[in-house]
């Protein structure tokens, strides 16, 4: 259909063919921020960061130890201000990348600064699959498949390009 409209009316703006970079198509970038709107309208915001952090320290306890917040007990921290700050930081970091994820040379810049910022913490590489996994998971309760594919492929490029630079920071060190 979409061939048909750019042949009867011109180009239409949508190209589905993979950046060589992101390996995402128009189709996937348009997905993803219209998901992401609707997964972080109002309120759910500071809701999904901490549904992610609480699921991930649920899954690998060893990743609270990480944090500020390491000496409080799993179901006293959505009262603590200190780990709420955490989770809408994170939320935000994730907005800045889902806003820029059509400028990839600051998309790349973003996610590069989040794996060299983690180092300095002892997160380890496999942490970013882990987080991943926690991701799929919590995103699955909202999304289609198709939204879910499109998430899965941008994570692998995000925590890739992560990873990389994680190590790349680690090595030089």
């Amino acid at each position: 259909m979409g061939n048909i409209i750019s042949y009867l009316w011109g180009y239409s703006g949508r190209n589905d063919d993979p950046d060589p970079d992101t390996n995402l198509t128009t189709r996937d970038k348009i997905i993803l921020k219209t998901t992401w709107k609707k997964l972080t309208n109002g309120k759910a915001n500071l809701q999904i960061g901490m549904a992610l952090f609480l699921n991930l320290f649920q899954k690998h306890p060893e990743y609270h130890q990480l944090f500020p917040f390491r000496d409080l007990p799993l179901d006293q921290l959505p009262e603590n201000d200190r780990f709420k700050a955490h989770c809408i930081t994170l939320m935000y970091a994730f907005s800045s990348i889902i806003e820029n994820i059509d400028n990839v040379q600051m998309l790349e810049q973003l996610l590069a600064k989040q794996g060299v910022n983690h180092v300095s913490r002892n997160v380890p590489n496999k942490a970013y699959l882990e987080l991943k996994e926690v991701l799929m998971d919590l995103f699955g309760k909202s999304l289609n498949e198709l939204e879910l594919a499109t998430w899965k492929k941008f994570f692998d490029y995000g925590f890739g390009v992560m990873i990389k630079n994680a190590d790349v920071h680690r090595n030089a060190y």
